[in-house]
């Protein structure tokens, strides 16, 4: 017999403080769009949206919002065709994608108007001012009836799979008040791979971490009476990470005195700058903080049409400590490394739809992915194919069949040569 889990989440509950936080959700998508048609996309920035929007739709179909979910879910499309395409939005697309925004809360407010929620309560919203340090919601600010689990449930977006260590996507969220020197700053650490959401408020950054957990956050010296309540959503987040991973907190104060460097010591800082600040030394000292991260377990994607040959070669890799992952069709794997972001790509040359060669060229043209590793594994002995495969910008070729300690050692020589610290990178 199956013992039922302790204090089961009630769905009613689950549904209403999943609708306490979606209207801020979605006037975050709002600012963003708007932020975007002001200031130029870029296809980092609409990687991240983009799969923020469908996170956000498929919980609002879970819990049966389905009005908005639908105006959500174009609008995710919308995103994808651009990013398939290597696109930027015109502003006359870029305002389509805010129309399907303000229809989605309109549709939204309708719900809190005309449909009852359960128990006959209205739509509650999130806090719309920060706690400050010292006060008593600086242990983490909630809204009326809802909590930070430890264990993720469905009113959140399920954790995203772990990144690699040196390479994909990374988020940074700066909280600053625009100033010009964080402006640099972002676009600095955006040049430099990462994908850096500026927020202007305690309030949007909470809603934000709530849904899609950042790798770094990044404190400006115009929030920095809001670090301890800052240190404590960052505690609280990293609870929710399985497996676990550490979210860094960088501090920008206005002077490194006693009572700051013990400020942020209370709040679990841990990389505090002081002035003067210069560009190129903060941006430095970020890119810095994973060149001595703890390494994680290593992910491959297998391009592999053949099922037998990508089975043993997910099994080889899955038993020496990897995560492994198949794409079988070649046509869906630029959508697959961006769900899944790998560390290294173990590609096969010949498939039906696109060869190992046409695919390795997408994915060097593309904006985020461009320097992962990529294997080519395949039973080709032809010199002019493997000229063509290194053209491409394949990093090796391994023939089949392939004895399993051969295909490890070359995986894991490949990452160690082709990932050096970020930091140092030209």
């Amino acid at each position: 017999m199956v013992e039922p889990a302790p204090n089961p989440a009630r769905p009613d509950d689950d549904r209403q403080a999943f609708l306490s936080y979606l209207p801020q959700r979605i006037e975050a998508f709002e600012q963003r769009i708007r932020r975007y048609t002001s200031g130029g996309w870029e296809h980092s920035g609409m990687l991240v949206l983009r799969g923020d929007v469908q996170r956000l739709a498929d919980a609002s179909g879970r819990h049966e919002v389905i009005a908005t979910q639908r105006h959500l879910q174009q609008l995710a499309q919308d995103l994808g065709e651009h990013i398939t395409r290597m696109s930027k939005p015109s502003r006359k697309q870029s305002m389509a994608m805010l129309e399907q925004v303000t229809t989605a809360a309109a549709a939204l407010a309708g719900m809190a108007e005309g449909w009852p929620l359960a128990g006959g309560d209205a739509l509650r919203t999130a806090p719309s001012a920060a706690p400050t340090a010292g006060s008593d919601a600086a242990a983490l600010a909630l809204p009326a009836g809802a909590s930070v689990r430890a264990e993720p449930t469905d009113m959140f977006a399920p954790d995203e799979p772990p990144l690699p260590a040196e390479t994909g996507l990374r988020r940074i969220y700066q909280i600053s008040d625009d100033n010009e020197f964080a402006n640099e700053l972002a676009q600095r650490l955006r040049a430099d791979g990462y994908a850096v959401e500026t927020l202007a408020s305690f309030h949007q950054l909470f809603e934000l971490v709530l849904c899609v957990l950042p790798h770094v956050i990044l404190v400006d010296p115009s929030h920095l009476p809001e670090l301890a309540a800052v240190g404590n959503l960052r505690r609280e987040a990293q609870q929710r990470l399985r497996p676990q991973r550490h979210i860094h907190l960088v501090a920008m104060a206005v002077q490194g005195d006693i009572a700051t460097r013990r400020d942020a010591h209370r709040a679990g800082v841990d990389l505090l700058l002081a002035p003067p600040f210069q560009i190129d030394d903060t941006a430095s000292r970020l890119l810095a903080l994973h060149a001595t991260a703890p390494a994680e377990t290593a992910r491959v994607l297998i391009v592999e049409d053949n099922r037998a040959d990508a089975f043993y070669a997910q099994t080889v890799l899955t038993k020496a400590g990897m995560q492994a992952f198949v794409e079988h069709d070649p046509r869906r794997v630029i959508e697959s490394l961006e769900v899944l972001h790998p560390d290294l790509v173990l590609m096969d040359l010949h498939m039906p739809y696109a060869n190992g060669v046409e695919v390795t060229m997408l994915i060097r043209n593309h904006p985020v992915l461009a320097r992962l590793p990529i294997v080519f594994l395949s039973g080709e002995s032809d010199p002019d194919s493997q000229l063509e495969a290194a053209n491409a910008g394949g990093d090796e070729f391994l023939f089949k069949p392939i004895r399993p300690q051969r295909l490890i050692a070359a995986v894991r020589d490949r990452m160690r040569h082709m990932h050096p610290p970020r930091g140092n990178r030209g």
